[in-house]
């Protein structure tokens, strides 16, 4: 491209450069701006109407229990529904992670957003299909069997005037029961599964537009901080109050060793904080990075959990030459670009709480015992945060919140600092130890095993109430050691016998459970169709 006049000529000029963006359709109606209207459906995952509501305007929004963390599920579910509902993905309103609105799918963890909840949907989806269409025969006096069901109407096979969606429901429920077998559309004759549609939220987060957990805002809002001791276990002795009596309508709240302080005014919360004099006993429960690793070895393990067990896994191994590596994953910190955040609002009996939690219904039933409420009581609403990476410190920072809340009586929003996530938010570590044996003949591998002994982390005890800060482990839960075992032909035969453990300090996927740099294994693994969890992929070398 040839410009008619350099750059420095254009600014001269005073010309202005203008960047324009295209909003596909796809990017319009994805998210419902009013959901609370929806408030008193059917939660229940086995009725059609948990997952979806077909409203008299003939959009069709859908109710996802897993949350798009960047994922893209925000585009992926609706393509999904849209499908078997024979609608254009437009037409379909989202709404993700609200307990009070969505049926509990469980997290959102381990790729199971589209495996799991995308697949519910879909069969939600099929099966209002097979209803509407149940409702249009009666309407036009013919069979189903003679009926279709395409962009957004009902319409006889053979041709001639359909009905609308919207006309046949008109914002009503269906009232049926999900039928595992009721027919899914065929993929050969798909029309928007499949292909690459733009992701709705994209525009608004380029253009800085977009809403996350931080933009929530809440009528008498008030900011809080929590101060927390320099060690894990350490106890509140003593706060003087009075060295913060400068800072004017600043209020503090202790609840046993939980302290905090909340203002009308963020920055005056931090001040707070900072300035806010304090006494701990000394705590010595660290044990210190090095001594991590043996620690984790030694246990507690919570159970001897083995997955897939085929063959004579002991007897093979005591007549195989041995191939031992141990991989070491030291504890991490997810380290968000941007800090956990979280509203709180308490009153009343009654708590919600906008979170960036990936486990919302979960996360509900830890707040009510926290809180003391029943269940029902808590309301707990997914809002996009600044990344999720296996459990932030985003239910954390609104476990703060609601205990802030409680105690002032109005909404509390908590945003963690840099601190505040590297010193107390969950980390993992693990370490694994995979064995695998060959004997001849040299294409037998009779028995491959992997130990993986792997924490859970630290949590709170949902049972105990908060005697001490807000990231204090109040229990510690044990390891589980998991075995894979199995039995395959044409596996991978040894070249050379192991010489000396190895040890490494990086992540190692479970697909690459031997190194490379231990004894080389020559031919693919052809098959292990009987077991999916092994930590090795079929067809793959060594």
């Amino acid at each position: 491209m040839n410009l008619p006049m350099t750059k420095r000529e254009f600014l001269k000029a005073g010309g202005a450069l203008v960047i324009g963006f295209w909003v596909s359709q796809y990017a319009r109606a994805q998210r419902s701006s009013a959901p609370d209207t929806a408030l008193g459906k059917t939660l229940d995952a086995s009725e059609v109407d948990g997952f979806l509501a077909v409203n008299a305007d003939g959009t069709v929004t859908v109710f996802c229990g897993k949350v798009d963390l960047g994922q893209g599920l925000r585009i992926a579910i609706p393509q999904m529904a849209a499908e078997e509902l024979g609608v254009d993905v437009g037409r379909i309103v989202l709404i993700e992670g609200d307990t009070a609105l969505t049926p509990d799918q469980g997290a959102t963890a381990g790729s199971s957003g589209v495996m799991r909840g995308g697949v519910q949907i879909r069969q939600a989806a099929a099966t209002a299909r097979e209803a509407l269409l149940g409702l249009a025969g009666e309407r036009l006096g013919r069979p189903a069997a003679e009926l279709v069901a395409v962009d957004g109407e009902v319409r006889p096979k053979s041709g001639g005037a359909g009905v609308r969606y919207g006309e046949l429901v008109g914002g009503k429920r269906l009232a049926c029961k999900i039928d595992p077998k009721a027919p899914l559309i065929d993929p050969a004759t798909y029309r928007v599964v499949g292909k690459s549609l733009p992701r709705p939220d994209i525009p608004a987060k380029v253009a800085g537009r977009h809403a996350y957990v931080h933009d929530v805002k809440v009528d008498r809002m008030l900011h809080g901080r929590v101060i927390r001791p320099s060690a894990v276990g350490a106890k509140l002795v003593a706060v003087d109050e009075a060295s913060i009596k400068a800072i004017p309508d600043v209020r503090v709240v202790r609840i046993k060793d939980f302290l905090g302080v909340v203002a009308a005014d963020e920055w005056d919360a931090i001040s707070a904080a900072r300035m806010l004099k304090t006494t701990w006993s000394d705590s010595t429960q660290l044990i210190g990075n090095a001594a991590v690793r043996e620690w984790m070895r030694a246990g507690p393990f919570e159970s001897d959990e083995t997955l897939v067990h085929k063959g004579d896994t002991k007897a093979a191994l005591a007549n195989a030459r041995r191939i031992n590596s141990e991989y070491y994953w030291p504890p991490q910190s997810h380290a968000s670009m941007g800090p956990s955040c979280a509203v709180a609002d308490v009153r009343e009996g009654k708590a919600t709480i906008w979170s960036a939690s990936q486990a919302t219904h979960r996360f509900r039933e830890t707040i009510a015992v926290l809180l003391g409420l029943p269940k029902d009581a808590v309301r707990v609403v997914y809002v996009d945060g600044s990344g999720c990476y296996g459990m932030n410190g985003h239910d954390d920072a609104a476990a703060d919140a609601a205990l802030l809340s409680r105690a002032v009586g109005r909404p509390v929003r908590v945003q963690w600092s840099r601190q505040d996530e590297h010193g107390w938010e969950t980390g993992k570590s693990s370490p694994g130890a995979p064995r695998c044996g060959c004997r001849r003949p040299r294409r037998t591998f009779p028995t491959f095993r992997c130990s993986d002994r792997k924490p859970r982390g630290w949590r709170k005890s949902p049972a105990s109430p908060p005697d001490s800060s807000a990231r204090t482990p109040i229990r510690r839960t044990p390891f589980r050691i998991r075995t894979f075992s199995c039995t395959g032909s044409r596996a991978p035969r040894c070249a050379r016998p192991i010489s000396g453990r190895r040890e490494r300090s990086r992540t190692v996927s479970r697909s690459r459970a031997l190194p490379t740099s231990s004894p080389r294994c020559r031919g693919p693994i052809r098959s292990h169709s009987d077991c999916r969890a092994l930590p090795i992929r079929a067809g793959s070398r060594c």
